[in-house]
């Protein structure tokens, strides 16, 4: 009976010094899951902009900078955590998170010259494009009508990174001359632009046994 308790403990103490040396060996090991860095995932909101790609990055590591994103008529200003701007080059990563663009709609200009050459710009957004107002037709200098802005709205607002000019522009008033005799019969009818001065040898009049 003595021998039999003996060789059964021999047994159970072989079985608890393997799994003992077992356990040792899974904690050493290196490649074990239980020492493997912790990775969380960096996701990018491009809000609007052309897609960009999440990232993995182990705890405690700084996350690499992806290539801007681009949204047409707005300037790219950088990822935001929240409402902090991002710091690619100090910031590192403990946790999920989700860094979102940040956008600043562009500029553009509209310069409007008037008949004396003077210039007045104004500007306008995406966002606020539908509230862009032509300013007043300057009034037509003398002997000018129908003046008015050499473009139309829909080739003002255009988006162009370079200022679009417009200018006022007006039509010279035209006259009729009529010409008569002395005597009061008609000889001819001919049109002068206001301010421009008739030529005399083309409206000269002739009469047989008269010089004019």
């Amino acid at each position: 009976m003595m021998k039999f308790i003996k060789a059964t403990l021999k047994i159970l103490l072989v079985v608890c010094f393997s799994i003992c040396a077992m356990s040792f060996a899974l904690a050493c090991d290196p490649s074990s899951e239980s020492n493997s860095p912790k990775t969380y995932t960096v996701t990018f909101d491009a809000n609007g902009g052309s897609a960009v790609d999440s990232a993995t990055v182990n705890e405690g590591e700084k996350v690499e900078k992806p290539a801007d994103p681009t949204k047409e008529h707005y300037s790219f200003d950088g990822w935001l955590n929240g409402e902090t701007a991002w710091d690619f080059g100090n910031d590192v990563v403990n946790a999920d998170l989700t860094l979102k663009a940040k956008w600043t709609a562009k500029t553009y200009s509209v310069v409007f010259v008037d008949f004396a050459r003077e210039e007045t710009t104004l500007t306008y957004t995406v966002e606020n494009v539908e509230d862009f107002v032509l300013p007043a037709v300057p009034t037509a200098p003398a002997g000018y009508e129908n003046a008015r802005w050499n473009k139309e709205l829909e080739d003002i607002l255009v988006y162009s990174e370079t200022p679009v000019r417009v200018e006022a522009v007006a039509d010279v008033i035209v006259l009729s001359v009529e010409l008569v005799q002395v005597d009061g019969s008609a000889i001819d009818e001919v049109e002068v632009n206001y301010g421009e001065t008739l030529n005399a040898i083309e409206i000269m009049p002739k009469l047989d046994g008269y010089i004019f």
